[in-house]
């Protein structure tokens, strides 16, 4: 990733979290932690990597124990220090969390038909919150993050329902539009602020570790 030459532009770069044994299990996550696996933080080092000679302003990531894992690995890599923020946590998914979609189906049925329903971006789940709910704290933290920093990198480790509802924003998609892409486990993500408005660069990609090669 060369230097950016444009010093007006602030970039955004996201990387989800490392797999965890819920990721593999299909389980809601939300704001629990299960342990990262070992694949997970094979990933973590792979993008780590590909961030080593990036010159990156400032390293940010969610105070859940996945994020932090992965953003430590980003930290010695890259030399920059890591901050913790809560308010870059998943969606509090309620009492879905620890259960597999069967299981939520089979013990919340109602719940799960709210979730899933038409106007389900505004269901608050029990417990937890709501995909709008999590839209506006996404958008007020990550545009407070780029507040001031232009010409900056700042690196952002967080989790795909987070980074979802950001990228609705981003890109002018109605909260209640589902995305059709994909931000697998460890992929990076660059978004660029200019002051006027933000811009996608780069979308979920995982080169660096080698899913598709």
């Amino acid at each position: 990733m060369r230097q950016s030459l444009d010093s007006n532009v602030t970039r955004l770069l996201l990387v989800r979290h490392s797999e965890t044994q819920w990721n593999r299990e299909g389980r809601y996550q939300g704001q629990q932690d299960s342990p990262v696996t070992p694949e997970g933080l094979a990933q973590a080092e792979a993008v780590a990597g590909r961030l080593r000679n990036v010159h990156i302003d400032a390293l940010y990531a969610s105070d859940l124990d996945r994020c932090i894992t992965t953003a430590r690995v980003i930290e010695r890599a890259t030399g920059t220090p890591l901050q913790v923020d809560e308010r870059l946590r998943e969606r509090n998914h309620g009492l879905f969390e620890g259960l597999t979609k069967a299981e939520v189906k089979q013990r919340y049925p109602d719940e799960y038909s709210e979730y899933r329903g038409p106007q389900g971006s505004d269901y608050v789940l029990p417990g937890g919150e709501s995909r709008r709910q999590v839209y506006t704290r996404a958008v007020a933290v990550m545009e407070d993050l780029v507040a001031g920093r232009r010409g900056e990198r700042i690196a952002v480790v967080g989790h795909a329902g987070f980074f979802y509802v950001f990228f609705n924003y981003v890109m002018s998609v109605p909260i209640d539009v589902r995305n059709v892409f994909v931000i697998r486990n460890c992929s990076l993500s660059v978004v660029s602020f200019d002051d006027k408005r933000w811009r996608v660069e780069m979308l979920g990609d995982v080169c660096h570790l080698g899913i598709f090669a």
